[in-house]
């Protein structure tokens, strides 16, 4: 081989490992944003999978499994918006 031709091997070698290196990253999944949920996204998430039953004891487990200990929280803020403004 001369220069020439090895400088078009070397070229050619090159796109087909970034063509390859492309395929495997997409489809492993590496390209893929990472979501991130927050807290309040959270807490629907949870609420939207619950139990569809109208058992006593389903409806317990979901009651116990929601936590309501923030659910005034965005409201406090507000009120604390207001009264700062005024």
């Amino acid at each position: 081989m001369d220069f020439k031709e090895q400088k078009n091997f070397i070229i050619i070698l090159v796109i087909v490992l970034a063509v390859a290196l492309v395929i495997i990253y997409s489809t492993t999944g590496l390209f893929k944003k990472v979501q991130v949920v927050s807290p309040e996204e959270a807490e629907i998430r949870k609420i939207q999978t619950q139990s569809s039953s109208d058992q006593i004891e389903a409806i317990e487990a979901d009651l116990k499994a929601t936590d309501l200990s923030d659910i005034d929280r965005e409201l406090q803020e507000i009120e604390k918006e207001l009264e700062q403004a005024y």
